[in-house]
Formats: C-alpha cells, sequence, structure tokens
C-alpha cells in the first residue's frame, strides 16, 4: 500500500514546488525587464533629445548669420544675400526659407516695390491673406514689414512681399522681439508656402541701426531696420533625428507651453493628444526647450503599441514556460519512472529466460556459433565451434589466441577489428585449422553486436563449413576439363600428328641415306636436329594435356592472360585450321598486365568459349568466310578483358537470358552437358571478375573482366 503511494506524493510534491519556483523565477525577471526596459528608454531619449536641442538650436542659429550681416552692412543686395544664404543653409535641415523682412514706412511703399521690380521680380507688390485665406495686395497701413528678400526662391515665390504685419501671429512674434532685441519665435502656424500638413514656425532677430541694441524700447523703436527671419517646418527638424531613436516602441510630441490650450501641439501635425496633460497616463521623458523666448516641451512617450507583451518580457516568459514545462516533464518522469521499475522487473525474468534459450540453441546448432566483448574475449561458443578446432575445456573469457597458432589467430583478430571499424557485417572465405589436423574451408561471417543504449558492445560470428562443397566444385571443374579434353581429343591428335610425321620422313631420308652408303655429317645433323624438334613440340602439347588434366591447386596465382589464350590455341588451333576457321588474333598488349587465379582454370574457360563459337559456326553451312576473333585488351588501370568473339550467327535473345545456368544447352542430346558455361561463369566470379554474353555484328560476343594485379609486369 504504501509504495503504490509514493510515486503519486512524489509527483505532487515536485508539481508544487516546480509551480512555485516557476513563478517567482516569472515575477522577478519580469520586474528586471521592466526596470532594464525603462532604463533603456530614457537613456535614448536621453540620447535623441539632445540630437534634437542641437539640431534644433543649431538650425535657428543661422538667423543670427543673417542679422550679423545686416548689422555689418545697410547695403545688402539680392545677389550678396543669396550668396550668403547659400552657404550657411548647407547641411542645414528643416528650413524653409531665410529672408530679410525690412521696415518699410507708408511713403516708402512704391520705392521698395519699384526697386523688386526693377530687380527682376517683376510681379513683386506687398500682399497679405484676406478673410478667405487668399493672397491680395496688402492693404495701407503705416508700417509694412515685407519679405523682401528670401532664398531658396524656389519653393518660396508666394511668400515673398508678404507683409508679416498683416498676421496677428506674426506681429506679435515682431513686436516682441523688436522691443525685446532677442530672437523671438512665433506660436506654431500654416506657412504661406506649405504644401504639406506640418507646422511651422517664425523666429525673427531684430536688426537695429548703429551696431549696439539699443537700451530703451523707445529708442528699439525709433532705431529698427528690419529683421532676420527664420522660417522653419517643425516636422522635418524632428523627423531628421528620429532614424536614430533606438528604442522601439517609442511615439515623440512638442508641445508649446506658451500657447493657449487647443494650440500647444507642434508636432506630429496630427495626433488626438492636444496637450502635454493628456499624456499622463503614458510613461514619457520630458525635456525642456526654450525656442526664441518660448517654452517648449519635448516628450518620449513609450506607446506600447509596436512591440507585444513577449517582445517586452520574453526572458520572463521563457523562464515561466521552461519552468512549469519542466515541471511537467519532472512529474511525467517520474510517472514512467514507477512505470519502467515494474516493467524492467518483467523484462530481466523474460530476458533470463530468453538467454537460457538462445544459450541451448546456440550450443545445440550443427554450426559454429561465437559471441566476444570488443576485447575479443568469448563471451560464448557453441558446441559445434568447440568441436570443430577440438576446443577443451571453458572457453568465456579466453580469446583465439588461446586456441589457435599464432598466425591464424593474427587473421581472426585482424577480422575483428575490421568489423568494429567499419561497425558493418563482413565475410571471408578462410582455411581454419579442424580437429581432425586438416585445414577446413570456412565461410566466417562476423556483424557488431548493439547494447540496449545503441552503443557497440560485441562481435558476433557464424562459421559455416564449406570443404564438401568446394570439393564437389572441383570436381564439376574437373569433369568439364575432362569433357572438354574428349571434344579436343581430334584437336590434339592433329596437333600430335603432324610432328609425329616430320619425324617418320625425317628418319626415313635418313635410312636411305645409309644405305646407300652416301653419309653426309652436316645432312644427318640437320635431319637429327629437326626429329629432336618435332620431338620436343610433341612433348609440349603432351604435357600441356597432363597440366590441363590434372586438378587444380587450392591457392591462386599471378598469371598472365595472354599466356593462358595463346595455351588454349596450342590445344586447339590445329582443330580449327582443319575445320578452316580462321582465328583473328588481336595484337599482344605491350605490358600484359598480371591477374590472380588458376591457370588451368582460366584456360578452361577460354576452350570453352572457342568450343562453343566453333560449334556455332559449324552449324550454318551457308558462310562464305569462318572465323573466331580472340583478344587480350586493356581497358583501365584496373581491369583487363579478354574478348571471344565469331561469326556464327549469334545468340537469341531468350537464350542470353539463360545462358550461364547449369545444365542449360541449344545443342543436340549427346552433344553438351549444358556445365560449360555454368562453370566458366563460376570460375570468373571466384577470379572476382565478370563474363558478359552478347552479340556483336555477326555473331556472339563473350567478354571476360578480371581485375589487374599489377598493372606495369611484363610477360618472359
Amino acid at each position: 500500500m504504501m509504495n503504490s503511494r509514493s510515486p503519486i506524493f512524489s509527483i505532487i510534491v515536485v508539481t508544487i514546488i516546480g509551480v512555485t519556483l516557476s513563478l517567482l523565477a516569472f515575477f522577478l525577471l519580469q520586474k528586471m525587464e521592466t526596470e532594464r526596459d525603462l532604463a533603456d528608454f530614457k537613456i535614448n531619449t536621453e540620447q535623441h533629445a539632445d540630437l534634437v536641442r542641437h539640431r534644433l538650436l543649431g538650425t535657428i542659429e543661422t538667423v543670427k548669420s543673417i542679422a550679423a550681416l545686416y548689422a555689418a552692412s545697410d547695403q545688402v543686395n539680392r545677389k550678396e544675400f543669396a550668396k550668403f544664404i547659400d552657404i550657411e543653409m548647407q547641411g542645414m535641415v528643416g528650413i524653409q526659407a531665410i529672408e530679410w523682412i525690412p521696415r518699410v514706412k507708408a511713403r516708402q511703399r512704391e520705392e521698395f516695390e519699384t526697386l523688386a521690380r526693377n530687380e527682376g521680380l517683376v510681379d513683386f507688390r506687398f500682399t497679405e491673406k484676406n478673410s478667405q485665406g487668399e493672397i491680395v495686395t496688402a492693404a495701407r497701413r503705416d508700417s509694412y514689414f515685407p519679405v523682401y528678400f528670401v532664398e531658396p526662391l524656389k519653393g518660396n515665390e508666394t511668400a515673398l512681399g508678404f507683409d508679416l504685419a498683416s498676421n496677428p501671429t506674426r506681429l506679435e512674434a515682431l513686436n516682441r522681439a523688436r522691443d525685446t532685441g532677442l530672437r523671438q519665435a512665433t506660436a506654431r502656424i500654416t506657412l504661406v508656402q506649405e504644401a504639406g500638413e506640418q507646422y511651422g514656425i517664425l523666429v525673427f532677430q531684430p536688426v537695429y541701426r548703429g551696431a549696439e541694441i539699443p537700451e530703451t524700447v523707445t529708442e528699439k523703436r525709433q532705431q529698427l531696420s528690419g529683421f532676420a527671419l527664420g522660417v522653419f517646418r517643425i516636422g522635418d527638424i524632428i523627423g531628421a533625428e528620429s532614424e536614430k531613436l533606438k528604442h522601439n516602441a517609442t511615439e515623440i510630441f512638442v508641445f508649446d507651453g506658451a500657447a493657449p490650450l487647443g494650440q500647444q501641439l507642434l508636432f506630429p501635425a496630427q495626433s488626438s493628444y492636444q496637450s502635454p496633460g493628456e499624456l499622463a497616463q503614458k510613461v514619457c521623458q520630458i525635456t525642456p526647450l526654450m525656442v526664441g523666448g518660448r517654452s517648449w516641451q519635448l516628450m518620449h512617450c513609450q506607446s506600447g503599441q509596436t512591440t507585444s507583451y513577449l517582445a517586452n518580457h520574453a526572458t520572463s516568459s521563457l523562464a515561466l514556460f521552461a519552468g512549469l514545462l519542466t515541471t511537467i516533464l519532472m512529474a511525467l518522469y517520474l510517472r514512467r519512472l514507477a512505470n519502467q521499475r515494474m516493467i524492467t522487473q518483467g523484462m530481466l525474468v523474460r530476458l533470463e529466460a530468453s538467454e537460457a534459450r538462445f544459450s541451448a540453441l546456440a550450443m545445440a546448432s550443427p554450426v559454429a556459433i561465437y559471441i566476444k566483448d570488443l576485447n575479443g574475449r568469448f563471451l560464448l561458443a557453441s558446441q559445434a565451434y568447440q568441436d570443430w578446432y577440438g576446443i577443451q575445456g571453458e572457453v568465456k573469457g579466453k580469446t583465439v589466441y588461446d586456441f589457435f597458432p599464432k598466425a591464424d589467430a593474427d587473421i581472426y583478430s585482424a577480422q575483428d577489428r575490421e568489423v568494429i571499424k567499419s561497425a558493418s557485417p563482413r565475410q571471408w572465405e578462410v582455411d581454419m585449422p579442424s580437429s581432425s589436423g586438416k585445414r577446413m574451408s570456412v565461410l566466417a561471417v562476423k556483424f557488431p553486436i548493439y547494447g540496449h543504449g545503441g552503443e557497440m558492445s560485441g562481435i558476433g560470428g557464424i562459421n559455416l563449413d564449406l570443404t564438401e562443397r568446394k570439393e564437389a566444385v572441383a570436381q564439376v571443374i574437373q569433369a568439364t576439363k575432362l569433357a572438354t579434353l574428349g571434344e579436343m581429343a581430334t584437336s590434339v591428335a592433329h596437333e600430335l600428328n603432324q610432328p609425329l610425321n616430320v619425324i617418320r620422313m625425317a628418319s626415313g631420308n635418313v635410312q636411305r641415306k645409309l644405305r646407300k652408303g652416301n653419309v653426309d655429317t652436316e645432312y644427318l645433323l640437320g635431319k637429327l636436329e629437326r626429329i629432336a624438334a618435332q620431338t620436343e613440340r610433341a612433348a609440349s602439347i603432351i604435357t600441356h594435356m597432363r597440366m590441363f588434366g590434372r586438378k587444380a591447386d587450392d591457392s591462386p596465382s599471378q598469371i598472365h592472360p595472354c599466356d593462358m589464350m595463346e595455351g588454349a590455341l596450342d590445344l586447339m588451333g590445329e582443330q580449327l585450321r582443319l575445320e578452316e576457321i580462321e582465328v583473328r588474333v588481336g595484337a599482344r598488349p605491350e605490358h600484359c598486365p598480371l591477374i590472380l587465379g588458376h591457370q588451368v582454370q582460366l584456360e578452361q574457360a577460354i576452350l570453352t568459349l572457342l568450343t562453343n563459337a566453333r560449334y556455332a559456326i559449324l552449324s550454318h553451312d551457308d558462310l562464305n568466310e569462318k572465323w573466331i576473333r580472340l583478344a587480350v585488351e586493356i581497358t583501365g588501370p584496373e581491369s583487363v578483358q579478354i574478348i571471344v568473339e565469331d561469326n556464327g550467327g549469334g545468340i537469341p535473345d531468350k537464350v542470353i537470358e539463360r545462358i550461364f545456368e547449369p545444365f542449360y544447352t541449344t545443342k543436340e542430346i549427346g552433344k553438351g552437358t549444358g556445365l560449360g558455361l555454368s562453370v566458366s561463369y563460376g570460375i570468373i566470379r571466384e577470379m572476382g571478375g565478370s563474363i558478359e554474353a552478347g552479340n556483336g555484328a555477326q555473331g556472339a560476343r563473350f567478354t571476360i573482366t578480371l581485375p589487374i594485379v599489377d598493372a606495369a609486369s611484363e610477360t618472359g
């Protein structure tokens, strides 16, 4: 009862602790994120405010330069003004125009208008706006303050000649500047030349006659010459620095504290907020600015609209999610652990039973089965393994060096290392010592064994006894060779008959000479040398036949395919000549490469192909010429080909598919066993090569491809 409640109690405790810690971490991180975000906001907005202040005040400072120009010279013409302004405005942003506003008395109006027209402004006149907002000729008044010089002229043509005294807002700032002697800015206005939707301001810098600013208001009014005027677009000045604001989700507002309610907003031109008090619910950083005698407020406020909650609190949200997820996973893990414990106990029982069954199966298996660890120590060896190799006593924990000669054990250990390195199954044909004292031919199959975690834990092996099978194959090959010899009996008889005839004729000639008493030593020596040469040729043919008829050695050796081709022709060439079949032998390669195999077996395969070609040619009576082509060709650095081709009409497609099957033949009963090509196929495969059947231009074409052992070797 206690055991069943224990896992549930652990899950509940872990869940409570995990949720508590997750929430605590969440709230602490959230507070830190909020404080960090506020600190970043403050630093970034202060930096941006400094940039805006520098840009705004630096731009307005341009007006002071114009005032200094007029204070230094009473005679500034329009060209000089344009050149000076062009230099001053370089790099400035937000300046709509720089203007010179002279003080013009009523009696001087006509003089100023005429002078401007003579300077090329043919339509110049003093203007003002009527109640409908239209530009009309200025009404008569005691004094005028027209826009007389303006740069740049392009885009500001409408402002040229506009009397600033005709507008109350402009006149109020103008009078303040006149009476204080200081730069003064207007409240927000819509510029005469405004084509967009942003507010502008005018900044007046009074210019008096003489070098000094008069002390009294009366003197200032009397000595006033005019105003240097800057026309500024607030949106352009603020917007020029907005791209440098690093903190996202920030809104920028500029308010004029000296303006009445409803007219305090300077930037942006369109907003639902019209005064600083309406932003009391937002987190804002306020920077005061003094611009032309007016108190402005630059406000950076967190909008909270462009970023999501997750963007501002990613770390705390991630911590909460990770904590809750970890808690859930821990609870599930504990639950699974309890279940796994019960499952493991059941699996252990079943595993022990399975191991017992496997051991019993392996011990009773008729093939040699074994398992080793990665160090080559036996963990299990079947009874067949022990019986085959005469192993006595305990096998477990020992290695192959305890049971086999060192030379053999080195080979088996190298195979183990190859399986471990490649992590894949491997197989070899090896000769192993047996309990009988004779070596047995074995197919050794080795494969990696993996543990529960997927890592390699050992090596398994199965040995199959191939001794009887290889002996049976050798017997089939031997029988096929004898059958081939039988088929070549006529050819061999012709080969032997020729040197015997020469010997008979030479000895008869010698006998006749001796009976006549006409003994010529040189003549006799010549005949005896000819008899000896023909005797050696006959002996060579007989030796070749005896060698061909013997059983092949088990171990392959390095041989030249060119020699094998010539050896086959020695046995069968005379028979082909007597049957008027031309043998077209390809040019011997300059460097005939070495291959690995059995000389007699390769000759047997070539003889089988020559015999089949002969049979195909002789089965056609209508051939004008009869030929067999035999060639050795080097196809690359790694392989060599032996080609046998004839003009016997070719192989039907349905026959090609089965041509290498055992006991399949197209010859008449009693004229073929159906094993020749099948055995040849096995011989070539045993040498690591391939044999292909196909059709050439006039008959069958067989291609034997074999791997080269040493491409640089030459025949002796």
